[in-house]
């Protein structure tokens, strides 16, 4: 029999029915998530969960850190001891002792995914026992971890040889938008054993790490030829890493990389420069994200290169994170001609985000027309946007997708501001 009842109000039935608590449980409870802060009847309720019940249909398991790291690793190992064996699909940890995590990950060796935060180096610091690791990680398809300082976590990569999603992102960086070197992880301590197959991972995601001789460990982790999707977000030594990406790339017959995005809230010579070269050097991108602090602009003819597949494009030369004026960036704008570049080389683009004008949106005010900048470059830069024929997403001001470019204020001025200049013809 089906209900329409919401999931929560069938979970809330089983505080008043036992019978169907037991009947539901195999069904309703698939994700646990807690921080572990349960008064201590509340907790030992919970490690008593009877057999079938609760914790034997648990799938997805999250801890969320609010206590010391012993205290979480205590209760974790309480946890282990009753959960099922091999039950677990997905795991998500705090910062808990290395061989509490490598005694969960023997007990639940078919885990798919997992998130593992580097204990502080006060609490013991690396990755935990590889004698925990061996065999146990046949089925890891995704990994997150972010560890503190140089440890070496290529421990891991000897044991995931089904590793498709590598995430790597550092959690003591204190301004975000703008780290400091000391602050970031590198790889440069990672060791690569003879015995290490280069890994088909399909996703890599680098997070505030200093990337100096970076593409030297990686080319040794992982098979750059499969794959499809590169993201690198306040790193230093970019500029080194993907001009040695190029070198690369230059020696392949076939690219599997299909979305490249690269934002940095800080200036770094040569970024733009090496970033020509390593998308010049291949084809077939489908995505091209590109936020940076340098003013200097991407080669649009080498963007061409991808121009049969390359269905969003974002281009913006003066990123910035905060709220910021944008008319010190009119010196910096796309011109009509670049744009008929792209607008002939690269006919597939779906949504655009490129700085082609000063235009701060937040300066507006409510009630009062908006005038478009009287520029004649502006004013050809809309003609050939207007040529683009697949275009159906386009932004001047703010980024595409940007987790950090969080709007402020009232939502519903902002609605009225933006179908003001949506509406809005530029008049000669």
């Amino acid at each position: 029999m089906q209900t329409q009842l919401p999931g929560q109000a069938l979970k809330s039935l089983g505080l008043a029915n036992k019978r169907w608590r037991r009947s539901s449980s195999t069904v309703l409870w698939k994700t646990f998530s807690s921080h572990l802060q349960e008064r201590g009847r509340d907790f030992d309720a919970l490690l008593l969960s009877p057999p079938n019940g609760f914790l034997d249909n648990v799938k997805n398991l999250k801890i969320i850190l609010y206590s010391e790291v012993s205290e979480v690793s205590e209760k974790v190992l309480e946890l282990i001891t009753v959960l099922a064996q091999n039950t677990l699909r997905t795991m998500e940890l705090p910062t808990v002792d290395p061989s509490t995590l490598g005694l969960l990950i023997r007990s639940q060796n078919l885990i798919e995914e997992l998130t593992y935060q580097q204990p502080a180096k006060q609490h013991g610091c690396g990755c935990p026992d590889s004698r925990f690791l061996v065999g146990n990680l046949q089925k890891l398809r995704k990994l997150t971890i972010t560890p503190a300082d140089d440890d070496d976590f290529s421990a891991w990569l000897l044991n995931t040889p089904a590793l498709e999603t590598l995430n790597i992102a550092p959690c003591n960086v204190s301004n975000r938008s703008n780290p400091e070197l000391r602050q970031l992880a590198s790889l440069n301590r990672w060791k690569c054993p003879s015995t290490l197959i280069p890994l088909r991972l399909r996703h890599l995601r680098l997070s505030y790490i200093n990337l100096f001789d970076g593409p030297y460990h990686l080319g040794k982790i992982t098979d750059v030829q499969s794959l499809a999707d590169l993201e690198i977000r306040y790193c230093f030594n970019v500029s080194s890493f993907l001009e040695r990406l190029s070198i690369e790339y230059s020696a392949l017959d076939s690219f599997a990389l299909k979305s490249l995005c690269l934002i940095q809230s800080f200036e770094e010579p040569n970024l733009v420069r090496f970033l020509d070269q390593f998308i010049g050097c291949f084809s077939g991108l489908e995505r091209l994200f590109v936020a940076t602090r340098n003013p200097q602009h991407v080669n649009v003819e080498n963007i061409c290169r991808h121009g049969q597949t390359l269905r969003l494009l974002h281009l913006d030369p003066l990123y910035r994170p905060h709220r910021l004026p944008l008319s010190e960036a009119r010196n910096h704008c796309y011109t009509a001609t670049e744009l008929e570049t792209l607008q002939v080389g690269c006919p597939k683009i779906e949504e655009l985000g490129i700085h082609v004008a000063a235009i701060d949106i937040r300066s507006m005010t409510r009630g009062v027309p908006f005038l478009f900048p009287r520029e004649e470059n502006f004013a050809k830069t809309l003609d050939v946007i207007a040529r683009f024929p697949l275009l159906r997403s386009l932004r001047f001001t703010h980024s595409l997708a940007l987790e950090e470019n969080i709007e402020f204020d009232n939502p519903v001025e902002h609605a009225v501001q933006y179908s003001q200049l949506a509406t809005r013809s530029y008049d000669t």
